[in-house]
């Protein structure tokens, strides 16, 4: 063979195509396969609490509130007068009482009955109704009246009655609403009485012992 010929066939050798590589697969050991991206709800990122309700009850105390209900126990309940000023109070048994809420174990209002629902009364008030509390000053509301009922005992406050009270300690509040600012005269005409504070406060939470 001539020396030509040799040096064509070295040339084709030397350019001749290597095998092309497959790629890998997933299974090749080794290797992880990407996964593909797959649809997917987001999730909501966790939001704050909402604000806690105010408590049931919670004690009305601030600095626009000039009458505030001050209560140690339910036989030393009284409305205080914080402002600088005079104020002009309602409450009696007829108008405006102080309400007690006495609660269950599982912090439910037991049901109290308002005499006042059956009673016949004259709904005018009279100037004189209106009691004056100077500043610091305080006014006592009403004496409890306990009584044995069988097993179970009656409590009064003022007009409101709970019934069926089983011995134990009771949870309690006091809550005192001043709407009214009106009166009448010994003519019959009805006026206004200025600078009557309206609102409603609450006394902080206390305890009860029955009996």
């Amino acid at each position: 063979m001539s020396r030509f010929v040799l040096a064509l066939l070295a040339l084709a050798a030397c350019t001749k195509e290597a095998p092309s590589v497959a790629p890998a697969s997933a299974s090749s050991p080794g290797i992880v396969a990407a996964s593909e991206p797959t649809a997917t709800h987001a999730s909501k990122a966790p939001t704050p609490d909402a604000p806690a309700e105010p408590t049931k009850g919670a004690p009305t105390v601030t600095a626009n509130t000039p009458l505030i209900l001050s209560v140690t126990t339910l036989t030393q309940a009284h409305l205080e007068n914080a402002s600088a000023k005079s104020q002009y109070v309602l409450h009696s048994l007829r108008f405006q009482p102080s309400r007690l809420h006495l609660y269950s174990a599982s912090g439910s209002d037991l049901p109290a009955r308002d005499r006042r629902d059956t009673m016949k009364f004259d709904s005018s008030v009279r100037r004189e109704e209106y009691q004056v509390l100077e500043p610091r000053a305080q006014l006592p509301l009403f004496s409890p009246r306990i009584q044995a009922s069988g097993a179970t005992f009656d409590l009064t406050w003022g007009p409101f009655s709970f019934s069926g009270l089983s011995p134990g300690e009771y949870d309690a509040m006091l809550e005192w609403e001043s709407a009214r600012d009106d009166y009448t005269d010994d003519a019959g005409q009805s006026h206004k009485l200025a600078d009557v504070w309206q609102g409603t406060v609450r006394s902080a939470h206390f305890k009860v012992k029955i009996p």
